[in-house]
């Protein structure tokens, strides 16, 4: 089944969220195939989120992601007994890989549009039930952090989580890590005919399994902090920052990533996410000693909190505050212009792929054409710079791609 955004209802409609747990050391250790299992699961999902908020498809640092994440959903599409039931919505798929890779949205399938979610066997059984039911469980963690932060994906965050629930004489040895109540959670979530729904109750019959948004959020939680016990994740994007010249440039590229997921709440609430914040604080606080710089810092980090209640997040007030906190950091102008080369060269790229503002484009070219301070320290940087600066107006595939090029000179080997 692949439902349309506004055409879903989820159990948990309106559920408030808490942060994000930290996971434990889990008494069960995946083995490679699990692994692989439950990252196709993530795989969809980061791909059925995106579809949601297709800004993500503009942030220069998931873009190789996003391609392997399209190439994994797809595969999963086509093995299995069941390909022949999913062509038809792998070729739907496929016409996003022109729109992620060069920016080129002219055959993207309109049904796509709008966001989505995928669950094949909502009241049918897998040909595979054990295997599917990992792959279950990792779009399970995908949904339940977007949640956090994210109203919309709250909504569907019962989904999988439920699905898992109602599901457990397949999860073997998994059923260990499903939290006390899931035979409760199921029942409430099995879906149940129209006829039944619509029908006038019998005298004396038993009311049907409900579960209230306090006890069903509660399930969720502990379903996501034991999926996060047993398959960690780490830090995404993984940026490895070095130090000296080269790391003014990479923060700037970091810092406009980190924006963009105040802008994407669905990639803030993710665990993944929340480490990369934390590794590019801890950067930042690493390149600066004064007191002032440090609180600053501190300022800023605030603003990518989880929220308490989802409904209660608001992107432009964290983002407008984020950048507030930054102007608080001491910088001499040489690196200054390091980091802003770096910002440049990521917003140039966001700009090409999505929001296309012609006035915009002209002044962040213009500033890449003229700040070299990282020249020296990157070989080809002076030419790609001068490529990107100087290409024609309007012809976005062509920026969009001299910009990715300067983006990961910039980021190097990483």
């Amino acid at each position: 089944m692949f439902v349309a955004l506004a055409a879903a209802v989820s159990l948990a409609a309106g559920a408030s969220s808490p942060g994000v747990p930290q996971a434990t050391a889990s008494p069960i250790v995946p083995t490679e195939s699990e692994r692989a299992l439950f990252e196709q699961g993530r795989s969809v999902e980061r791909i059925m989120l995106a579809l949601a908020h297709p800004q993500i498809f503009s942030i220069a640092l998931l873009r190789d992601r996003s391609l392997a994440d399209l190439t994994a959903s797809e595969t999963l599409l086509a093995t299995g007994p069941d390909a022949k039931n999913f062509s038809h919505l792998a070729a739907e798929l496929e016409t996003l890989r022109p729109f992620i890779d060069r920016g080129d949205n002219g055959v993207v399938n309109g049904d796509l549009g709008g966001g989505a979610f995928f669950e094949p066997y909502m009241t049918k059984s897998p040909p595979n039930p054990e295997q599917w039911w990992i792959v279950e469980a990792g779009m399970a963690s995908v949904d339940t952090d977007a949640a956090r932060a994210d109203f919309m994906a709250t909504m569907f965050q019962s989904i999988h989580p439920s699905w898992l629930a109602g599901h457990m004489s397949w999860s073997g040895r998994f059923a260990s890590i499903m939290p006390p109540g899931s035979a409760a959670v199921g029942s409430a979530s099995q879906p149940q005919p129209l006829s039944q729904i619509l029908a006038s109750p019998s005298p004396g019959a038993s009311k049907a399994p409900s579960l209230s948004e306090t006890e069903l959020e509660s399930y969720q939680a502990a379903v996501s902090k034991a999926l996060a016990d047993v398959f960690p994740e780490p830090a995404f994007p993984a940026v490895a920052y070095g130090t000296g010249d080269i790391a003014d440039g990479r923060r700037g590229i970091a810092l406009v990533t980190a924006a963009q997921m105040l802008d994407s709440p669905s990639l803030l609430g993710q665990r993944e996410s929340q480490s990369f914040i934390d590794e590019f604080f801890d950067s930042f606080a690493s390149s600066t000693t004064d007191a002032a710089s440090r609180t600053a810092l501190a300022s800023a980090r605030a603003q990518f909190a989880i929220p308490v209640h989802a409904e209660d997040y608001g992107s432009d007030s964290r983002i407008k505050a984020f950048y507030s906190g930054l102007k608080g950091v001491t910088m001499n102008g040489a690196r200054l212009n390091r980091e802003r080369l770096g910002e440049y060269a990521a917003l140039a790229f966001e700009n090409a792929t999505s929001l296309r503002n012609l006035s915009d484009d002209s002044t962040i070219r213009t500033q890449i054409g003229s700040l070299s301070n990282l020249d020296a320290a990157v070989p080809g940087l002076a030419n790609a710079r001068l490529a990107l600066a100087s290409a024609k107006s309007g012809d976005w595939l062509d920026i969009r791609a001299k910009s990715l090029i300067v983006v990961n000179l910039i980021m190097g080997s990483n």
